[in-house]
């Protein structure tokens, strides 16, 4: 039971540390749906513009 117990607390503290910031989170994303190179390559940009025509669209 103790061992059950250590690896339910070791993926929640992974699962948090992964999720910890916005940039964090969208890598952990793209690694597990199948790109590995490019969640570590790519460079993450935060666009305005379509943030805002987005964010209109999906409200």
């Amino acid at each position: 039971m103790k061992k059950f117990m250590g690896v339910i607390v070791i993926l929640v503290v992974l699962f948090l540390m992964l999720h910890s910031n916005p940039k964090l989170a969208l890598r952990t994303q793209v690694f597990f749906t199948g790109h590995p190179i490019t969640a570590f390559n790519t460079g993450i940009v935060d666009d305005e513009y379509h943030n805002k025509t987005d964010k209109k669209r999906l409200a």
